[in-house]
């Protein structure tokens, strides 16, 4: 709570993130957005009013977390305390929606600023509420702002509007970017740009949206592009569009993918297929199943990609030498899906299970047989090998006990460290009843990369009594976009709620750990 004592900003922020007010209509763009610079990379709009509902804040303000910050900040601040029992006393206006922007160097792509804009119904009690701080305010055309605070950060307002500005750089004057945002007419705003609005004002808790325009005049980007015989105009017209939600027993999010052709079909579309077509399910058990991901890489593609661009085909040649493969090899032999599974039976020693499909199993016999010849595989059975080398003549790592082991069965190449778990396998001991649940691998399909996570490997692992909260998590990713869903263990309760309590909990954890005695 350090900060606060020097500067308002993480107290104001969080009372704009958890407050809210019970008017609130849709949002327009006479709001916050009409400021929001033209050029910035990436939008995130904060729905207040739904929050607060969720969230119940009469029942947060109770929570042991949120008294010992309301305790530390009336020592040194107590109109800003009050101002979190009694947000409307904040000016703020909680009937519109905050908006997060960033803003990108385009001449140094290193260089973030980042904006947190509000509207404001009492400017005064704004004003009040930061002139508690004893920090000095003062007024640059017409702006009143904080004097004083840290360098790279800068919070002001003028009329209905607040600003908070902060930089990743000390070199960048704050104070200059601020002052910009409240003179609009001189770098242009959001709010023209109608994709942007249409995404930013859907009535969801979390609004997004991110574009690539402001990249495609860095330099070092061109650079790359132009390594990879790409065209600059390449990062024109891209954007993702997106929005997250609290709902009872889950969180979920979508994304929505506008990549132009060059970029995407040209370029990514070269790397990855359209979906995942080869069924793991025969493979993977269900017990002490801890995450499945799976995805689905185009291998004849990313190989035609290197091959029309020399010089970057010579880097991945030199890449796969080093580690004893050939490309040939790789493109002859593997079909590109690919699933990787984890499973938590011993928490200080998991195991994992990874398999990609085989095109043509003759050639991986003889590629495999060839590895033992290298002495980088040992033959331990009929397509079943331990691996006891990796590497080139260079550098390599040799370990007889084997590091894993490799089974070549029904069109795929399996590897491993369980033994016991790849014998089940080979031998086609696992039955159906040990198989993993069809529903886990539905959101898998008609997917480029996908995966399942539960929580109940994360409880053990690290003995956190907050991770029974949760359930299971999954994400899928395809070329049109993107879907995410948390899943907690509490169906009948906001997913915020059970998140916030999860704070709480966490906060009693780590106070009862800081008192117990060495």
């Amino acid at each position: 709570m350090k900060s606060l004592k020097n500067f308002p900003a993480f107290a104001v922020l969080l009372l704009i993130l958890i407050a809210g007010s019970c008017n609130n209509e849709q949002t327009t763009v006479t709001d916050a957005l009409q400021y929001v610079p033209e050029n910035a990379t990436s939008v995130m709009s904060v729905n207040l009013k739904s929050l607060m509902q969720k969230a119940d804040f009469e029942a947060v303000k109770q929570m042991e977390f949120y008294q010992e910050m309301v305790r530390e900040t009336e020592q040194n601040q107590p109109v800003v305390a009050s101002v979190l029992l009694d947000p409307e006393k904040s000016g703020i206006d909680l009937t519109q929606k905050m908006y997060v922007a960033t803003e990108l160097n385009k001449d140094n792509p290193e260089e973030l600023t980042t904006y947190a804009l509000f509207s404001l119904d009492d400017p005064s009690a704004f004003g009040k509420m930061l002139s508690a701080t004893n920090m000095e305010v003062v007024e640059q055309n017409g702006v009143k702002m904080l004097k004083n605070g840290p360098s790279n950060a800068a919070i002001g307002w003028k009329d209905n509007m607040a600003v908070f500005a902060l930089s990743n750089s000390s070199e960048v004057s704050t104070t200059d970017k601020l002052l910009a945002v409240f003179n609009p007419a001189t770098h242009g705003t959001l709010a023209s740009n109608k994709a942007a609005n249409k995404a930013l004002l859907q009535p969801h808790d979390f609004t997004t949206w991110m574009s690539t325009d402001a990249m495609a005049g860095n330099s070092a980007a061109k650079m790359g592009l132009h390594m990879l015989d790409l065209d600059e105009n390449v990062l024109m017209g891209n954007s993702i569009h997106g929005y997250a939600d609290f709902e009872n027993g889950e969180m979920v999010g979508h994304a929505d993918f506008f990549i132009n052709k060059g970029l995407g079909k040209d370029f990514i579309g070269r790397f990855f297929k359209k979906e995942v077509e080869t069924d793991f399910s025969g493979i993977l058990p269900k017990e002490n199943l801890a995450f499945a991901a799976v995805g689905a890489l185009d291998v004849k593609g990313i190989d035609q990609f290197l091959s029309e661009r020399p010089q970057t085909k010579g880097f991945a040649d030199f890449a796969l030498n080093d580690l004893g493969l050939k490309r040939e090899d790789l493109v002859s032999i593997l079909g590109g899906d690919m699933m990787v599974a984890g499973f938590d039976a011993n928490a200080d020693k998991p195991s994992f299970l990874m398999a990609i499909n085989v095109k043509n199993e003759k050639k991986a016999q003889e590629f495999l047989m060839a590895a033992v010849q290298q002495k980088k595989l040992k033959e331990v059975g009929k397509n079943y090998y331990k691996v006891v080398s990796i590497g080139n003549q260079d550098f390599s790592i040799t370990i007889n006990k084997g590091m894993g082991k490799l089974l070549l069965k029904d069109n795929l190449l399996i590897f491993s460290a369980d033994d016991a778990l790849l014998e089940k396998i080979k031998e086609g001991k696992l039955s159906s009843a040990e198989l993993v649940d069809k529903k886990i691998l539905q959101s898998f399909q008609d997917q480029t990369l996908a995966g399942w996570f539960t929580f109940s490997a994360l409880q053990k692992a690290m003995d956190r009594s907050v991770a029974r909260h949760f359930d299971q998590m999954k994400f899928n990713v395809n070329a049109k976009g993107a879907d995410f869903i948390l899943k907690t263990s509490e169906n009948g309760q906001n997913s915020l709620q059970t998140l916030i309590k999860v704070m709480n909990e966490a906060f009693l954890e780590n106070k009862i750990g800081r008192q117990e005695p060495m």
